[in-house]
């Protein structure tokens, strides 16, 4: 069933997969010099990225225990 909590949390996992994945994005871009981390400073300034991802995660383990 489309619109479920249940259909919620699958579409919440895989954002958490691509958000690690553009975590390991930068990190590979930095890596080869193809951007320094001046330039990618807003996106890992104050590991903004894990926050975003541990928001996403206490969400989708909130939702998980009412399922």
């Amino acid at each position: 069933m489309r619109n479920s909590t249940k259909d919620f949390v699958r579409f919440l996992c895989i954002s958490l997969g691509s958000l690690a994945e553009i975590e390991t994005q930068l990190e590979i871009a930095i890596q080869l010099n193809y951007t320094d981390s001046i330039k990618t400073g807003n996106l890992r300034n104050v590991n903004s990225i894990q926050i975003e991802m541990k928001q996403l995660r206490n969400l989708n383990n909130s939702l998980k225990n009412k399922l």
